[in-house]
């Protein structure tokens, strides 16, 4: 299997004067379809794909365990392999060796058989890039352009394709084939061009293993643009996933689910299909196991939910012994009591605040503790204040 990227230099297509778009024909009209051939239903498609996570995740190894189940057609997470095929892995990141003992312990927590891992063996195709620099983009003229790599990336694959086409070709860590960060969205959209030269000639699908940003990490951020860098890569990606470890002791977990790692993996964008699911999975070793969360709920839904459990918190605190009374700063510190990040937890205070349903109480010389100027009550708990006195009580 030709694995040599570099043997042939070819240059690039020369670019053709522009020509005005053909018109539609009627067989176009009537066979143009809305999405691209999928290859997971409702989470992989014949385009380009993002998953984001922080490090320690395990990015890495589940991608060998989803690279197993496309290529022995087990389905995913629940969902039907529907082109199963050989996988490319393109790793810069653990050497070949470190991700052919992963996908070994995989296999035999997956219990497969010898045929079954025999045709793993042969099919997931892993291209050890730690010692070379391999870069899909380059800067030309100060302009990010599409290098030769790309091309000869191209011409492997199609030389694959003549006995057994790549259905799924995975670039890890996603930052060791482009140009850096220095320019970042120029670099990402560099990416996005070649990748997308890559999938209309070879007709593979491509995932970028990319990480979250410091921010997303903490926050545990879950929207498209969680990932590291710029919008322009969520952006021109089709379909985006965000990876977050959960603490074991997070008391929305499965009950189904085994420890001791458990991962929340949310799908914010899939452009060829409905709202996803969360997809709960469970780690042990090498061992995998998934739970599907309930049904994706609208933002209104979830933005509602938010407020009343900051509002419930709030209550609460306010009647233990001593009280614990909370400005939105402090409030915010308690994040992780509340499983919400800073963006969430701020927004439903000032959507509780807006219609009344929290208020703020100046706090009094002693109680200014940390700068807090002010307390946040539910507003039927408000204390009362002692009414004004009547005029003139004191012979004014």
């Amino acid at each position: 299997m030709p694995h040599d990227f570099t043997a042939v230099a070819v240059d690039l297509p020369t670019p053709k004067l522009f020509e005005l778009p053909k018109i539609i024909t009627q067989h176009e009209w009537d066979t143009a379809q809305s999405a691209p051939p999928c290859v997971v239903e409702n989470l992989i498609w014949q385009d380009l794909g993002l998953i984001s996570a922080g490090g320690g995740t395990g990015k890495s190894t589940i991608q060998i365990y989803e690279a197993i189940c496309i290529i022995l057609a087990i389905p995913l997470y629940g969902r039907k392999i529907l082109r199963p095929g050989p996988v490319m892995y393109l790793t810069a990141e653990d050497p070949r060796h470190i991700l052919v003992a992963r996908a070994r312990k995989i296999c035999q927590a997956m219990d497969l058989t010898d045929e079954q891992t025999t045709q793993v063996r042969e099919q997931l195709l892993i291209k050890d890039l730690t010692s070379e620099i391999f870069r899909l983009t380059e800067i030309s003229h100060d302009v990010v352009e599409i290098s030769i790599n790309t091309q000869h990336l191209i011409d492997a694959i199609q030389a694959q394709a003549k006995t057994d086409p790549i259905t799924l070709l995975i670039l890890d860590p996603l930052i060791s084939f482009g140009t850096g960060e220095g320019r970042i969205n120029d670099s990402e959209q560099g990416i996005i061009m070649a990748c997308r030269r890559i999938i209309a000639i070879t007709s593979v699908a491509i995932q970028l293993i990319h990480h979250v940003s410091q921010l997303s990490s903490r926050e545990r951020l879950t929207d498209a643009y969680a990932a590291r860098g710029g919008t322009a890569l969520p952006d021109g990606c089709r379909f985006v996933r965000i990876l977050h470890n959960i603490d074991p002791d997070d008391q929305t977990i499965p009950a189904s689910l085994n420890g001791p790692q458990f991962i929340q993996m949310h799908i914010p964008k899939t452009t060829y299909a409905k709202p996803q699911p969360i997809i709960w999975l469970s780690r042990d070793e090498y061992a995998f196991q998934w739970a599907i969360a309930d049904p994706p709920r609208t933002p209104s839904d979830v933005a509602a939910s938010q407020q009343e459990q900051v509002l419930t918190f709030i209550k609460h605190n306010l009647t233990t012994t001593p009280p614990s009374q909370f400005s939105k700063e402090t409030l915010i510190s308690q994040r992780r009591e509340l499983n919400m990040n800073r963006i969430e937890i701020r927004a439903a205070i000032d959507a509780l605040l807006a219609r009344n349903a929290l208020v703020k109480k100046d706090a009094n010389r002693g109680e200014k503790r940390g700068g807090a100027m002010y307390f946040l009550f539910a507003s039927d708990t408000m204390p009362r204040q002692a009414p004004p006195s009547p005029a003139g009580e004191h012979g004014f």
